[in-house]
């Protein structure tokens, strides 16, 4: 999806509810594309081996945000969705 025809649906530090959102999505079949970043984060989506063994005593998610976005046809249609619970 091209940047300038997308909103930013998402951007938070929530896994579970990046989780619930893209699910909705999913079961709705409405497009989205979604990124996560952050210092804990790389370039393939995964914590650095040092945080995932613990090495500095932090949570290898603590640190991330996870992105969202799906067109902006469809923003208004997946902002409805994600509201009702």
């Amino acid at each position: 999806m091209l940047p300038w025809k997308r909103r930013e649906l998402y951007a938070g530090n929530s896994l579970e509810e990046f989780s619930r959102i893209r699910n909705l999505l999913d079961a709705n079949r409405v497009p989205y594309d979604d990124r996560a970043g952050g210092q804990a984060v790389s370039a393939r989506n995964m914590p650095p081996r040092t945080e995932v063994m613990g090495r500095w005593g932090t949570a290898p998610e603590s640190d991330a945000v996870y992105y969202i976005f799906v067109k902006k046809d469809d923003f208004e249609n997946a902002r409805n969705l994600i509201s009702q619970k």
